[in-house]
């Protein structure tokens, strides 16, 4: 059975830091709050292809996110009407979406250093890689 924490510290695991707000210490409220608003700026950039307004300057990762909207554009349709898009299996849907939400959260991390001048994360390639071979074997 599992057991909650106290009321008086952190529902994080391990932490025994007080509540700051919804159960969550201070540290643990904020990096719950970077990690929902990094998927959020993930889908809105599958949704739009933009990042805060403007189109992805790195011309790879623009033309990535346009491949990986199309998968993206398949995954709602099956989502929203229930039936296969051209290359996805119904039975593949919630997998299919999260690896494109996992794999737009690389490129707009990439996107946001590219513009701050630094490098892409290293997470990207592995991600890439990681996502678009699965999706070749759908």
């Amino acid at each position: 059975m599992k057991r909650n924490p106290p009321p008086h510290v952190c529902r994080a695991v391990g932490c025994s830091n007080p509540p700051f707000l919804g159960g969550l210490c201070e540290e643990h409220h904020q990096e719950d709050f970077r990690g929902r608003e990094r998927r959020r700026r993930a889908i809105d950039a599958l949704h739009t292809d933009v990042l805060d307004g403007e189109l992805f300057g790195d011309i790879s990762l623009r033309s990535e996110l346009y491949e990986l909207r199309e998968w993206w554009f398949d995954v709602c349709d099956a989502v929203n009407y229930g039936r296969s898009g051209r290359r996805l299996p119904l039975n593949e849907v919630e997998y299919a979406a999260e690896w494109c939400i996992c794999l737009a959260q690389e490129l707009v991390d990439a996107e946001i250093a590219r513009r701050a001048g630094a490098a892409a994360p290293i997470t990207l390639d592995a991600t890439r890689r990681w996502v678009w071979d699965r999706s070749r074997n759908l």
